[in-house]
């Protein structure tokens, strides 16, 4: 059900009172934290930056407590609705993301997230009006949060027209990298992550016949190399074709070599464990031979005891006082 106009206009007054709140001197040192944290490595930071990262401050940054500032927020405003606190703690839930504006429908924007593939139909707590310059076609970056089974859009939002598309799915198929919880909001498209991970797996397993392999650490990174090439040229799809057969398609020329590489806390022990687990990846273990060794013969891995003299102990017992004064 679509959200009424009260409630959206009402939402505009609660999300003032609500900065106003997280504005004080009672969250100023978590604040700048926050800030600190969200706009590290830009090199410019415009008013949207801090904006939205003041946004996400409020909604999603856990205080020492556990708590966000807007959970506190409700808490202490007792005068609030059922309603009214039901809407402010689904602010919680934000999404950010890269959107496709594909129709207006009414005062209402439907959108694609590029990031997450997902359909969602937006409103502006500053009323239709705000929905003007974002035409069909363009493209925002922006924050959502929940209202009723619809969207709002929270902080600032950024305007691209539609010409700067490739730009756009660039920039979204980086922060997808960088933030695959973001793209994980979509279950269809983490059932295929799963599914992938299933398969990458089973690759693992047929190079190396084993989901756990041990060798020693000044040959981890050629063997590694050596399974990256297999995964590359022998490992076929569902056509028969190969990922360097793919590349060769799509770029017209061979792919590059993957020059995997460690870190010497790996590469300088004398044992490195490979596993590929069915829930975390490929995980690497330094030193894993003197696990390996312990599992399979406990008693090797038992430090004997030697006898060795022990030193006299002193008697419990309290001397005998003497009589007259001590000195």
């Amino acid at each position: 059900m679509p959200p009424s106009a009260d409630l959206i206009e009402r939402s505009g007054d609660l999300k003032a009172a609500l900065v106003d709140f997280g504005n004080t001197r009672r969250f100023a040192r978590h604040l700048d934290k926050a800030l600190d944290q969200y706009l590290a490595g830009l090199l410019t930071v415009a008013d949207a930056d801090i904006t939205n990262a003041l946004d996400r401050f409020l909604l999603q940054y856990r205080l020492p407590d556990g708590r966000t500032v807007v959970e506190v927020f409700v808490e202490e405003h007792i005068d609030l609705s059922a309603e009214e606190r039901r809407l402010l703690l689904g602010w919680r839930d934000a999404v950010e993301g890269l959107f496709h504006v594909d129709a207006r429908d009414g005062d209402a924007l439907v959108m694609t997230n590029l990031i997450d593939d997902l359909t969602y139909r937006v409103y502006s707590n500053l009323g239709p009006a705000a929905l003007t310059r974002m035409k069909k076609g363009s493209f925002l970056a922006t924050r959502l949060v929940p209202i009723e089974d619809a969207w709002l859009l929270s902080g600032i939002t950024n305007i691209y027209r539609a010409e700067h598309r490739d730009d756009v799915y660039r920039a979204a198929a980086d922060t997808a990298l960088k933030h695959p919880e973001l793209v994980f909001r979509n279950p269809e498209m983490l059932a295929q992550a799963w599914e992938m991970q299933r398969k990458e797996r089973q690759i693992f397993v047929d190079f190396f016949g084993t989901d756990l392999v041990v060798v020693p650490g000044r040959e981890v990174e050629e063997r590694m190399r050596a399974y990256m090439r297999f995964r590359m040229h022998d490992v076929r799809d569902d056509e028969g074709k190969s990922a360097s057969d793919r590349a060769r398609e799509a770029y017209g020329g061979e792919s590059r070599e993957i020059d995997f590489r460690l870190g010497p806390n790996l590469t300088e022990a004398d044992t490195v464990g490979v596993l590929y687990d069915e829930t975390d990846g490929m995980l690497f273990f330094r030193n894993f031979g003197f696990v390996e060794e312990a599992f399979a013969d406990p008693d090797a891995m038992t430090v004997r005891r030697t006898h060795h003299p022990q030193p006299a102990r002193r008697s419990k017992r309290r001397p005998k006082r003497r009589s007259g004064r001590s000195r």
